[in-house]
């Protein structure tokens, strides 16, 4: 297979709120492009907040490709026009896509978005989308809190449940208790099974005519490529007048030096993205852990570190005990008020909030519209492709 060497340049931006997980690249790749580097310069930019912070945030760029051949069932189908029946899905446009907002669009890397979100970012009893192939659902679901104290609140659950499952004999109402873990190993495994055969002769021959070879080791899941992550603290936008805390306001700003080198050959048609998000220290009001300990059996003591605790906010599994001393605990810190604390503050009203925040807590001032984050970026692709250079 011939190909060309070539720079792919792409300068975009998006708007979105905090946690929010916004796309600034989505290309197609063609099967046998070889990507060698991806080169940028990514900043953020937060609105101005409406109080004084100090609390540090993490911007983060993250890069995945996605086959369409996972998102559309019958991709094989289609690209061999055996049934020329088989239309691709379309939507209308979803904005936070880079989509605009127009009819009949292309829905194969809307679906591929909320499969990484869903592999990578969500939990399935808390932020999750439900069916990816749900087109006309664009709501956007959002990260998890990164800090290492409330990130880890609801981790750590054990749920020792069992699932009843029919017996093969002779008694077809015979049935057998076993753990959850075990029913959901055995699913895991047989879906793994299932996929080695993940399509039929005529997609392999296809591909095979593409200059590509595909066997069983062809990829099931989105690719995860790589990400790049910094801390940065706000910036205080002082008034000679300010006569309190809560009269002056900060921003939060950043860049990021896109600096992927890692060398990555495609074998089937499928979507790059370059992702960012912008997440500020979120803290919860919380008693530090030792103030409660009032018993003897509550003290660590070597040989109850098993023994597992009271139910969650969600009522559905329990907690293992220590946890705070292995992962820490988020503690809110003394304040004259709500108003005047100088960080970020998120209150929780159910135990998911420890993990997954409510961006809209934050309440940025409206010098963007109304959004809360706002990401600009410059990007090279230097990839070798078999698409051949257009020559007049």
């Amino acid at each position: 297979m011939k190909r060309y060497s070539n720079v792919y340049k792409q300068q975009s931006g998006n708007m979105g709120s905090f946690y929010e997980l916004l796309p600034l690249m989505r290309r197609e790749v063609v099967p046998g492009e070889t990507i060698r580097s991806i080169q940028g310069t990514v900043k953020f930019s937060s609105a101005m907040l409406r109080r004084f912070v100090e609390t540090p945030a993490l911007i983060q760029t993250f890069l995945f490709y996605v086959p369409h051949r996972l998102v559309f069932d019958e991709w094989k189908d289609f690209l061999a026009g055996d049934n020329d029946a088989i239309t691709l899905p379309t939507e209308s446009g979803w904005d936070l896509l880079l989509e605009q907002n127009a009819a009949n669009r292309n829905t194969l890397a809307r679906r591929g978005y909320k499969l990484i979100y869903n592999e990578f970012f969500g939990q399935e009893t808390q932020s999750f989308y439900d069916d990816i192939y749900d087109d006309v659902d664009t709501n956007s679901k959002y990260l998890k809190i990164w800090d290492q104290y409330a990130s880890k609140q609801s981790f750590g659950q054990v749920n020792s449940d069992t699932f009843e499952a029919a017996v093969s004999g002779t008694d077809p109402n015979a049935i057998a208790s076993i753990p959850l873990e075990e029913f959901a190993r055995a699913m895991r495994d047989s879906r793994s099974k299932n996929r080695f055969s993940i399509s039929g002769d005529k997609y392999v021959d296809l591909m095979r005519a593409m200059g590509v070879d595909l066997d069983w080791r062809v990829q099931n899941a989105p690719e995860f490529l790589g990400s790049m992550t910094k801390k940065i603290m706000p910036f205080t936008l002082d008034s000679s007048e300010a006569a309190s805390l809560e009269d002056r306001n900060s921003r939060y700003r950043g860049v990021i030096d896109l600096q992927q080198s890692k060398r990555r050959a495609f074998a089937e048609h499928g979507c790059l993205w370059v992702l960012a998000t912008m997440r500020p220290a979120a803290f919860n009001e919380v008693a530090v852990p030792d103030s409660s300990l009032k018993a003897r059996n509550v003290f660590y003591l070597g040989d109850n570190a098993t023994i597992f605790e009271g139910n969650n906010a969600e009522g559905s599994s329990k907690v293992a005990r220590f946890e705070y001393l292995r992962s820490g605990r988020n503690v809110y810190g003394r304040s004259v008020g709500n108003d005047n604390t100088p960080w970020l503050t998120n209150t929780p009203t159910q135990n998911k909030h420890d993990v997954y925040p409510d961006p809209a807590q934050w309440l940025p001032q409206s010098d963007m519209g109304g959004q809360q984050v706002s990401v600009v970026a410059d990007m090279r692709v230097n990839h070798l492709t078999p698409v051949p250079p257009n020559r007049v």
